[in-house]
């Protein structure tokens, strides 16, 4: 099943490189192309986790950098969990992030 998540990594794919091969060519140089279209083809489709090893090159083909770069790997780490529990972790790293964002503005009010 596709997550919210995969459903924005999808979009951002088709935004920047208009196709999954396009992007595979930039993300995954030295990897068949094929086979590489195939898997990230069935990432999207929630049916395979992100390749752990593969995610640097794909951060950076997304031009990912800091507190970005760092919540796509997050996500695609938390695409590894088991099914019965990936939307559970999923829900409580957004509140994570909703709180720290909140702590972020109320620290800024406060110097």
């Amino acid at each position: 099943m596709a997550t919210p998540f995969l459903k924005e990594l999808r979009a951002q794919i088709y935004d920047e490189y208009r196709s999954v091969r396009a992007f595979v060519r930039v993300a995954q140089p030295k990897d068949d192309e094929a086979s590489a279209q195939s898997y990230l083809a069935r990432v999207l489709a929630g049916k395979k986790p992100p390749p752990l090893a593969k995610l640097a090159g794909w951060a950076d083909a997304l031009h990912l950098t800091g507190a970005a770069r760092v919540e796509f790997l997050d996500k695609c780490a938390l695409c590894h969990l088991p099914p019965e529990v990936q939307g559970r972790f999923f829900a409580i790293y957004e509140r994570f992030q909703t709180h720290e964002a909140r702590l972020t503005r109320l620290e800024r009010r406060l110097q």
